[in-house]
């Protein structure tokens, strides 16, 4: 075993003494214990100079085993729990403050709050959140993985709960908001020709708008405007 592998190993057991400790304090329903572990583990990783790979290793163990070993309704926010990539995704893009802020923000939701209320509230609250950040960003052609990193989830995750909130995918929902403001223009805005209202609202192939519109409609937008003289 290379030196290298055996410091990241013995890294890792030590740092497994740290995640025994917040998950005791977890078990009592210490917030105040559950923070000041919390803080002594983001310290010695900092001084330990830890790669960002180590830190999302060991933020994953200990989300992983708070899932675990709570009620089995936890099994719901499984995905609030990520994995190592999501993780190390996220400090790559942020502090390790941040990500330590989100961990604290988390666990403390898990202990002082009835789990259903957290889901519920938490769920209904991204969707939304995602609603908005689509609906004031028109047209913008969202990805899922951009409104997921926005949200801090992974993008299965976030298709499962927006569904579940609103009865819609992500697509199906873009799709709908995109049709609608079309349909509007189709018959408000007679100075536009129907392909550039398809790149105003987000299709500039007019034959793939057409289409879409058709499939979505039943007719075509030229019909669609004709028959709403």
């Amino acid at each position: 075993m290379s030196v290298q592998l055996q410091k990241i190993t013995a890294d890792k057991k030590y740092y497994i003494h740290h995640l025994k400790l917040i998950r005791l304090s977890l078990e009592k329903q210490d917030s105040e214990s559950m923070i000041s572990q919390l803080r002594d583990l983001q310290d010695d990783l900092s001084e330990n100079k830890a790669s960002k790979q180590i830190i999302s290793e060991i933020i994953c163990a200990l989300m992983n085993g708070v899932s675990i070993t709570s009620k089995s309704v936890y099994q719901e926010l499984d995905a609030l729990y990520w994995g190592e990539q999501a993780w190390f995704k996220l400090l790559a893009r942020q502090s390790v403050g941040t990500v330590f802020g989100v961990v604290s923000t988390t666990l403390q939701d898990v202990m002082t709050r009835d789990i259903a209320t957290v889901y519920d509230t938490n769920t209904a609250f991204i969707s939304q959140k995602v609603k908005s950040m689509i609906d004031d960003h028109f047209p913008k052609a969202w990805s899922t993985s951009e409104l997921a990193q926005a949200v801090h989830l992974s993008p299965n995750y976030l298709s499962r709960i927006f569904k579940r909130e609103t009865g819609e995918t992500l697509t199906d929902y873009i799709t709908r908001l995109r049709i609608d403001r079309a349909k509007q223009m189709l018959r408000e805005d007679w100075h536009l020709k129907t392909y550039e209202i398809g790149e105003l609202v987000g299709y500039p192939d007019p034959v793939y708008f057409t289409k879409l519109f058709k499939k979505t409609v039943g007719m075509t937008p030229k019909v669609y405007r004709l028959a709403k003289l």
